[in-house]
């Protein structure tokens, strides 16, 4: 029997990851290789990733990017935004989008960091999310001295057993 939405089953938070899949450096024109899904210095770039929404989603869904500053760098702060786009099949693909603007991120060399936590308040079972994040390299207040790898997105919400 598939789970329904609604069946007064008991609730919990559920928390997953979902690595980057693909990169863009818009300075040079260049989709990044798969296995370096990183985010160049001095460049414009953005990393994706994709997820559907699952049949035990019930609300509350919130996503947060996580990466790192590469080991060669010093400290400094990366100039990060963040997108995300969902709509159903059949749908636009950007029925629904989430900005959060570009602002001064902390890094630090090989140390795992966080963007700041976005809610998809029209979230829906089935949706095809569509995860963007761009680091603006180009900009002086970009002062990391070095790449920036996305590891991917950190989503929690509610579901159903």
């Amino acid at each position: 029997m598939p789970i329904t939405k609604g069946l007064g089953l008991l609730q919990r938070t559920r928390t997953v990851m979902v690595s980057s899949d693909v990169g863009w450096n818009a300075t040079d024109d260049l989709v990044l290789a798969e296995d370096q899904v990183k985010m160049p210095i001095s460049k414009s770039s953005w990393v994706y990733g994709h997820w559907v929404i699952p049949v035990d989603f019930v609300s509350d869904l919130s996503i947060q990017w996580i990466g790192f500053g590469s080991a060669d760098g010093t400290s400094g702060y990366g100039m990060l935004g963040a997108t995300y786009r969902y709509g159903q099949v059949g749908e636009e693909w950007d029925t629904h989008e989430h900005f959060s603007a570009t602002s001064q991120v902390s890094m630090s060399i090989s140390t795992i960091q966080a963007f700041k936590t976005v809610a998809l308040p029209s979230a829906e079972i089935g949706d095809v999310v569509t995860f963007l994040c761009q680091r603006n390299g180009v900009s002086a207040s970009d002062t990391f001295d070095s790449d920036i790898f996305s590891q991917g997105w950190l989503i929690s919400y509610t579901a159903e057993y």
